[in-house]
């Protein structure tokens, strides 16, 4: 078992979204003690519930500024149960997260074209 800060800067998430099963994620924001690496490791992060408050007297940030300050895009409000038996039943799949903002510049064809450029994950 490992928490959600132990997760994303683990070197071995590098280059992959990574998505939780828990509800609620953030709720003891971040702190310098419990990284694994200097800075994020994942490209994207996907929770169903962000914390909104951070309650641990360690945390030195909350999760969404920590993500924000390092440019990894998160996704909330999935249900990523449903997600994790998708992934269970095809296997590793290629994704993107984009933004509204990018959303704008990218068609969503541009969006699919860009996740098919992605290498197959070699297990």
């Amino acid at each position: 078992m490992a928490g959600y800060q132990e997760i994303l800067t683990d070197p071995s998430y590098s280059g992959q979204l990574v998505t939780m099963t828990y509800p609620l994620i953030g709720n003891y924001g971040i702190n310098a003690a419990d990284v694994e690496s200097s800075h994020p490791q994942v490209e994207g992060f996907i929770v169903r519930e962000l914390s909104g408050m951070r309650s641990n007297y360690r945390a030195e940030d909350d999760l969404s500024g920590y993500l924000e300050k390092a440019g990894v895009p998160g996704l909330d409000n999935i249900d990523t149960r449903a997600l994790t038996r998708k992934l269970r039943s095809a296997g590793v799949m290629r994704g993107v997260l984009a933004c509204a903002e990018s959303s704008a510049r990218l068609s969503d064809a541009d969006l699919v074209d860009r996740a098919r450029a992605i290498p197959k994950w070699k297990a």
